[in-house]
């Protein structure tokens, strides 16, 4: 049995060490080494196959560079499993396998980070993944605790620190386009494909799908669609000699279910009128008392209609009709989310709205990663 041995002051006075044995059967990234100076060591206990593991694993490989600290990921998952990992993640720290290190240290949970400092009156502390930031060489935290103003990140080492980091999805969104306009074509291809596989957002997930698709594009190139155009028009002029077919319809006052249903079926040209009047019933929809009957011809939009900005709404009216814990409408959600075809706002809002139907979750930082 190979084992990495780390000497750690684990009482606050100086005159007594106790050994703790850090232990795997194999190792990968470093030859077996002790540790004998004042280093601080962040142990990373997981599991090879759990999706958390691998983003937390992306954020630690920015932890190597660090020359006061060093990173060791822990696993009991054997040596082709750790491998596995090692190359799905591009792991830069060094990964123990068949390890038993995890019980000795008590962990209850995985994956799990302890921080060992020598001499600290807390020598073994848990470290939340969440605030892993604290440790980057950078002092710069992004997300709820901190920074999210962009504008002054002009590298393409700032960027990728900050499309890979907590702060809020859109403007992570907004960053990775200023990164892919920093960086050489095959540079940001690489980083978008490692990162779209980690990725919790939908809507970053949008962008790098739509820049992994379109490799020579620096800016969206994503018109208005007709019915945003065309409920521009109306709200700004609903007098308007040619809306008169769409005003006495009074679809904002409708109650009726069946009656919305055969008016989205009797509109299903590609006239202004009859795009504006699908619109609205679906912005309707969600307000009126049927709920089963609304919920179908929502589904039915959000799948089948040709104007991307209604399958969005589409999207948005199910997630305010539909209660967490609706398993059926995630289920038929993520079918027709797969087969998307606009990248950037419809997409993603399907794969919110199901998410948040399957699972109650609406903060985008605790989704699942849908490569």
């Amino acid at each position: 049995m190979t084992s990495l041995i780390i000497l750690a002051l684990l009482a606050s006075g100086p005159s007594r060490a106790d050994k703790t044995e850090i232990q795997a059967r194999d190792w990968f990234n470093n030859p077996v080494f002790r540790i004998h100076d004042d280093r601080r060591v962040l142990l990373f206990f997981f599991e090879c196959a759990d999706p958390k593991a691998g983003r937390t694993a992306a954020r630690l490989n920015k932890l190597v560079r660090r020359g006061d600290l060093v990173v060791i990921g822990l696993t009991a998952d054997d040596a082709d499993d750790a491998k596995r990992f090692i190359a799905r993640h591009k792991v830069k720290f060094t990964v123990g396998a068949r390890s038993r290190s995890a019980k000795q240290f008590g962990c209850e949970r995985l994956p799990t980070l302890r921080l060992l400092t020598r001499g600290d009156d807390e020598p073994i502390r848990e470290i939340d993944d969440a605030r892993i930031a604290v440790l980057y060489e950078s002092d710069t935290i992004y997300g709820p605790y901190g920074n999210e103003d962009i504008s002054g990140l002009t590298t393409a080492d700032e960027l990728r620190d900050f499309v890979q980091s907590a702060a809020e999805g859109n403007n992570r969104a907004a960053a990775t386009w200023k990164l892919r306009r920093v960086s050489a074509p095959a540079e940001f291809q690489s980083f978008a494909a490692e990162r779209l596989a980690e990725e919790t957002d939908p809507w970053v997930r949008g962008v790098l799908r739509y820049l992994l698709s379109n490799p020579s594009a620096t800016e969206p190139d994503q018109p208005r669609s007709p019915s945003a155009t065309y409920a521009v028009d109306y709200g700004g002029n609903p007098d308007d000699p040619k809306w008169s077919a769409v005003r006495s319809l009074r679809i904002g006052e409708a109650s009726d279910s069946a009656q919305l249903r055969d008016l989205y079926a009797k509109h299903s040209s590609d006239t202004p009128t009859d795009v504006l009047v699908r619109r609205q019933v679906v912005e309707r929809m969600g307000s009126i008392a049927d709920r089963a009957l609304a919920r179908e011809q929502l589904l039915y939009a959000v799948r089948s209609d040709a104007d991307p900005s209604i399958r969005m709404i589409a999207a948005m009216r199910l997630g305010e009709l539909c209660q967490p814990g609706d398993v059926e409408t995630a289920d038929l959600l993520d079918e027709i989310g797969g087969a998307e075809r606009e990248p950037l706002r419809v997409r993603p809002m399907v794969e919110y709205v199901a998410e948040y139907l399957r699972t109650g979750i609406e903060d985008t930082r605790h989704m699942t990663a849908r490569p």
